[in-house]
């Protein structure tokens, strides 16, 4: 289940995906950004890892991320996930909700009936976005987003944040934000972590440790993973030569491009691209 293009005010608002995973390695990359989602495991199971802490997602569970959190997803066995993610165009009505209150990570079986509710909303907006029809249909998902904001508000709020601490995190997640756009924008050159570092005004050390802290994962662990993101669309949707793909991508040779991608999704990309097509 994809998703479908819509009008443009509507498109902002709002955005569904199915995460269907059918292998026994799965693993998405640490990501951040200041929208805030919602996870509702429809089978299997599923670590989503948000800040350094790990929760196990499984059957008819919901996971809530904070906006401004990193989080990343990793699992052995298939799972199918729905992904509900509010934008943050939405969310500057909502701003001061979101950076003054904390919510429940993981959603509580206390509060059955209003997990159920939370299921409800998040199916029929992936329901409107699959029916593709526009704005006749905005005023249906504002409703749809406010009662699901009245929930995590009545049902699912735990507490106050500390304003320092706030500010604090937010200042390192801008920071983070800047180092993974980096990286995005010269994955394909020969970057280390020590010209990183320096690029940004930090020892080898802090940067490394840092880097760790925030976003979950290593600096190298990070670049790869990112490496191997672009490595896999190439292999997927192009012609191109593993020997190719694996210079266009920064990795140093197809040998160790082969042994991370094998690490990655269980085949060597040669392997892979035969069992695909």
């Amino acid at each position: 289940m994809s998703y479908m293009p819509m009008n443009y005010k509507v498109k902002q608002l709002y955005s569904t995906n199915i995460i269907s995973n059918k292998s026994n390695n799965f693993s998405q990359s640490s990501r951040w950004h200041n929208s805030f989602e919602l996870l509702l495991c429809y089978s299997g199971n599923a670590t989503v890892k948000i800040g350094s802490k790990n929760h196990n997602l499984t059957k008819n569970r919901i996971l809530f991320i904070n906006s401004l959190k990193s989080h990343s997803i990793k699992s052995k066995v298939p799972f199918q996930l729905l992904r509900l993610t509010i934008e943050k165009e939405c969310l500057s009505e909502y701003k001061d909700i979101f950076s003054t209150y904390e919510f429940d990570t993981k959603l509580s079986d206390k509060n059955y009936i209003s997990l159920v509710k939370l299921r409800n909303y998040m199916e029929e907006l992936n329901i409107i976005q699959e029916r593709n029809q526009g704005l006749e249909l905005n005023f249906r998902i504002k409703a749809c987003i406010n009662d699901i904001i009245f929930l995590l508000l009545t049902e699912f709020k735990v507490g106050d944040f500390d304003t320092q601490m706030i500010n604090t995190s937010q200042k390192y997640e801008e920071i983070l934000s800047k180092i993974m756009i980096y990286i995005e924008e010269n994955y394909h050159y020969p970057i280390t972590l020590a010209e990183t570092a320096k690029l940004f005004s930090y020892s080898s050390t802090y940067f490394s440790k840092f880097f760790k802290k925030h976003s979950g994962v290593s600096f190298s662990e990070y670049l790869t993973k990112v490496r191997l993101k672009h490595a896999y669309f190439d292999l997927t949707m192009t012609d191109l030569s593993i020997n190719k793909i694996a210079f266009k991508n920064g990795f140093s040779n197809s040998r160790s491009f082969s042994s991370y991608f094998k690490k990655q999704y269980g085949y060597n990309p040669k392997k892979y691209r035969l069992e695909i097509h």
